[in-house]
């Protein structure tokens, strides 16, 4: 099998670079820098930039059974459109005619940032950030170009989490938990939406290589209260504390009036992220291929709690 993967040095594209080359397929990889693409039997680098497509050779498309579009920018905001959106134009266009499937890593975040219910992939998109929009419009553009020229399939995964993220910013909680520095806010029951690093490998190979994922959408979460989260942390750091419980109002207000504080750690963010109800199904993908969660998020944690503490001491 021959599979292309962009962004290739990034955190999910260099797990699936490991995980084909492990299967003995042949990978193509873009990367900004060749070097920083896994170097493995099987694998053969490419340095170019997505948003310049003619600097990727057409041996990097020609013949590929899959593409995994990974590319994305999640940060910078003046070039959101430019990565996400425009750039896969250019790729679909380089691709017709030379490849056999393409797998869209989206995002959940197409969906809006609803404050309770339940999502699954029939429900209304309702993207409220730039990078959300140019998600959504570039899932768009995967399914209108590759009508009667190749499938496809659109996976929207929940925050992937893993001792191999980049940047990890579960460590700030993971370090306010030890620090006694944790406060949960508002009732209990608020739901954190993440995968498994390895979950999310396995999802993407099964919408690769099955035919019963062309033309669909998945959407791929793992849901735990926060509470567990908290939990998980404070046994693996060795935390004894029991957090306190602030009502949401006044944290929100807090945030509202801190936000020309520098550092300071309660933002609208935060709060959001620590009082939603929203459950992300995956009864979809895991009825049609068979997908299932072999790792916990509690797995991942500890990885990540022993991993912080290693690098802390």
């Amino acid at each position: 099998m021959k599979v292309a993967v962009t962004g290739a040095a990034g955190y999910v594209g260099s797990l699936l670079v490991r995980a084909h080359a492990a299967r003995g397929d042949a990978v193509h990889a873009v990367a900004r820098k060749a070097e920083s693409v896994p170097a493995l039997p099987g694998v053969t680098a490419y340095a170019a930039d997505v948003t310049m497509s003619e600097t990727i050779p057409h041996t990097f498309f020609e013949g590929a059974d899959v593409v995994y579009h990974c590319a994305a920018e999640t940060l910078r905001e003046p070039l959101m459109r430019a990565v996400n959106v425009e750039a896969t134009r250019a790729l679909l266009a380089r691709a017709r005619g030379r490849i056999g499937h393409w797998v869209q890593l989206s995002s959940l975040s197409v969906y809006g940032t609803p404050r309770a219910g339940v999502i699954d992939e029939e429900s209304p998109l309702h993207p409220r950030t730039l990078y959300a929009r140019t998600k959504a419009e570039a899932d768009a553009l995967v399914a209108d170009t590759a009508r009667d020229r190749f499938s496809y399939t659109l996976v929207r995964p929940a925050a992937v989490i893993g001792p191999n993220m980049r940047g990890r910013w579960v460590d700030a909680l993971i370090g306010a938990v030890a620090g006694g520095r944790f406060c949960f806010i508002g009732a209990p029951g608020a739901i954190g939406n993440y995968v498994h690093e390895e979950n999310m490998v396995q999802a993407l190979v099964l919408c690769a290589t099955r035919s019963e994922a062309q033309g669909r959408t998945y959407n791929v979460s793992q849901d735990i209260v926060i509470e567990d989260v908290v939990g998980t942390i404070a046994r693996e750091v060795g935390s004894a504390r029991q957090p306190p419980r602030i009502p949401e109002t006044p944290a929100r207000i807090a945030a509202q009036i801190a936000r020309l504080v520098p550092a300071f750690p309660l933002t609208a963010s935060r709060v959001d992220a620590l009082t939603s109800r929203v459950e992300y199904r995956t009864d979809r993908i895991e009825r049609e291929l068979g997908f299932s969660h072999d790792k916990s998020i509690t797995d991942a944690l500890r990885d990540l709690a022993a991993l912080w503490k290693r690098s802390a001491q």
